[in-house]
């Protein structure tokens, strides 16, 4: 199981999303509408499954 990242629009950084699937779950997942909070900067990042940026890890 891997951590879903994606990138923060605000000031470039990988923020982890707090979800860890397996690359099975992640085919079936929808993530629509998901948001996470960049530690680095506070903004909230609105993210589906098209900007996670480690897919190839799962």
């Amino acid at each position: 199981m891997v951590e879903l990242k994606v990138k923060c629009s605000n000031c470039g950084e990988e923020v982890g999303t707090g979800m860890e699937m397996d690359e099975d779950q992640f085919e079936k997942a929808l993530l629509k509408g998901s948001t996470a909070e960049c530690p680095s900067c506070g903004e909230e990042i609105s993210w589906g499954k098209g900007d996670v940026i480690n897919k190839d890890e799962l």
